[in-house]
Formats: structure tokens, C-alpha cells, sequence
């Protein structure tokens, strides 16, 4: 039996929990959820799982080697790598380019994302440039860690600036219908989030699902410059860590739209592709 390391968002669950506890703002809630971790038997459960396990995946270099780094174990000493992500068989086409729309896909919630710099950002952008643009936050409203941003989201020019957000699920059709037409995703990721009492560190020992949006609809991808991502997709992700350098992006592909990824390098994340290389490394690895 093979076990994928990872959760929707490709994360290292298995990591201890005492070691890799996530502190947040009540530490009493976290403790019990510590206690109740071990109480209810999930570690024992979580060690026969992997025990029963013949091969550990990761979906990319990085999370491997945190976990060679960090939680190596002897019954798994090189896990395997399968990208978890897929490509559109069909290049992406160029569209109208009026408004420029950005989308920042996933769950609304301060927790994870940096909203503040993209407030801060395009409150420039407004200042440099007339033209009108869209943003979309393209994920269901988690919590309310961010109520009082987007009220000030909306409170921006509001001729120019049309902002959308969504507090229930969005369905997959009309998730993709977004993605269809947006120009530009960006990803506004906190370094460091936590999934229930662990820890996690973005392109460590988590994977962003923005990486896998961005290679399936061909978009552009804005990203934080601490995230790392293979050499094959350096092309088409791009990196600020302040606000006036998102803005900086946000505004050269406001002047230079239609940046189409490389439809070459997306081809060996197509089924087919994919398909060629697991079937490539089971048998490397039978």
C-alpha cells in the first residue's frame, strides 16, 4: 500500500505533534487538542497506518527533503516525488483584456493568506494607473479573522475596482468559469499556517493548491519570494515580499497583458505525461 503525503493542500500530517506544535493564540485550546490527539488513540492509529505503508509520495522535491530532514524514517528512506498536479491538454487562449481581473483562489481567511499587503498594493496600483480591474477572491469566506479587510476591499474606488468574494463554497463549474477569465493569480501566502495542531511551513512541509491552479488554467502565478517552486515553473511564477513590489507586478502585467505559459514545459503535467512517469517510477520501484 502506497500513502500519499499529503491533505488537500498536500501537507505532512504525520509530523509529532509535540514537535511540531502549533502556538496560537490560545494555548490552552492547543494543549487539550494535544491531549485529546493521543486520548482518543489517533497516534496509534497513525503509526499502524504508515506501518502497513510500502511507500511514502510527496508531491514535490521540497517536501521530500523536509521530511528526509526532519521525520526520516528507516522503513521509508527515499519516498517517492509525483507531482500532484495537472495541465489542460489545449493551450490556454488569449483573451479581452478589459478589466484586468486578478484572482486569489482558496479559502477567505487571514490565517494563511496575507490580504493586507494586497490591500496595501493595489491602493497603489489605483493611484498609478486609470484602468479598471477586477479582483476575485475565489474561495468560500473560512472565518472572520478578515471582515474588517474586505470592508475596506470594497471601500476602494469603486468605479474602477469591481471586488468580488464569496462566503459559501463555490461550485467547480463556476470556479472554473472564474479562472477562465482571469489575466493574473495571486497568491498572497502567510510563510507559516497550521492545520489543526501542527505546524506547517508553505513549500516545505505544505504545498499550496494555488501551484496546481495556476499549471492547470496556464495562468500566471504572483507568489511571496520565500516559496520555492521547480525550475520548470520559474517561467511562469513570479515574486514580490513587500506590497510596493506586488504592486510593481500587478502594474507589468496591467501594461503587458496576455503572458501565456510555456505550453511545452506544461505538457509533461498532462495525464498522458503523468501517467508515463508513475508508471515510470512503479517500476523503478516495484
Amino acid at each position: 500500500m502506497s500513502g500519499l503525503a499529503s491533505d488537500s493542500q498536500h501537507s505532512l500530517f504525520f509530523a509529532k505533534p509535540l514537535t511540531h506544535l502549533h502556538q496560537g493564540k490560545n494555548p490552552v485550546l492547543d494543549v487539550l487538542k494535544i491531549l485529546r490527539f493521543y486520548l482518543t488513540g489517533k497516534e496509534i492509529i497513525k503509526n499502524n497506518w504508515l506501518s502497513n505503508m510500502d511507500e511514502i509520495i510527496f508531491p514535490t522535491q521540497n517536501l521530500k527533503k523536509h521530511y528526509q530532514q526532519h521525520f526520516l524514517s528507516g522503513r521509508f528512506p527515499d519516498p517517492l516525488v509525483i507531482p500532484f498536479i495537472k495541465a489542460e491538454d489545449k493551450p490556454r487562449l488569449q483573451k479581452p483584456q478589459s478589466p484586468f481581473h486578478i484572482v486569489i483562489p482558496g479559502n477567505i481567511t487571514t490565517l494563511s493568506r496575507d490580504y493586507d499587503i494586497v490591500y496595501q498594493a493595489l491602493k497603489n496600483v489605483l493611484k498609478k494607473t486609470n484602468q479598471k480591474i477586477k479582483l476575485t477572491l475565489a474561495g468560500k469566506q473560512k472565518d472572520h479573522t478578515c471582515d474588517f479587510l474586505l470592508k475596506k476591499f470594497s471601500q476602494l474606488d469603486q468605479k474602477r475596482l469591481d471586488f468580488v468574494f464569496f462566503q459559501e463554497f463555490i461550485p467547480q463549474e463556476k470556479f472554473d468559469t472564474i479562472m477562465s477569465e482571469a489575466d493574473l493569480l495571486v497568491a498572497p501566502l502567510q510563510p507559516n499556517t497550521s492545520y489543526g495542531i501542527h505546524n506547517e511551513k508553505y513549500g516545505y512541509s505544505t504545498e499550496s493548491g494555488n501551484i496546481a491552479d495556476a499549471v492547470r488554467y496556464g495562468l500566471p502565478l504572483v507568489i511571496p519570494d520565500f516559496y520555492p517552486v521547480s525550475e520548470a515553473l520559474e517561467h511562469m511564477t513570479f515574486r514580490f515580499s513587500t506590497a510596493s513590489e506586488l504592486a510593481d507586478q500587478l502594474l507589468y502585467f496591467m501594461e503587458h497583458p496576455g503572458f501565456l505559459p510555456d505550453h511545452n514545459v506544461l505538457k509533461m503535467y498532462q495525464s498522458s505525461e503523468v501517467s508515463k512517469y508513475i508508471e515510470s517510477v512503479w517500476n523503478k520501484n516495484p
